[in-house]
């Protein structure tokens, strides 16, 4: 797994693991156990990455900004990709 091999490869990194360190404690208000992580990446299933899938490519969550002169053709082209 990719995932798990980074991580893993991460941890012989001061660098990477002193950002990590700095992430999980601003976010999470602590430090998880590098086996923690591993534990959660393997219990994630494939329904759980379909369901998010789901959740984050919702056409009606979806935004779009246009820069140019015809912002309305490509808004359109951009509604057709989506149908």
């Amino acid at each position: 797994n990719q995932l798990r091999g980074g991580i893993q490869m991460d941890m012989e990194n001061n660098v990477k693991m002193s950002d990590q360190y700095g992430s999980e404690l601003l976010l999470l208000n602590k430090i998880l156990p590098t086996e923690e992580w591993l534990a959660m990446i393997d219990a994630v299933t494939p329904e759980d990455v379909q369901r998010v899938a789901g959740e984050l490519l919702d056409p009606k969550r979806l935004r779009l900004a246009i820069i140019g002169p015809d912002p309305t053709a490509a808004e359109n082209r951009f509604k057709e990709l989506l149908s």
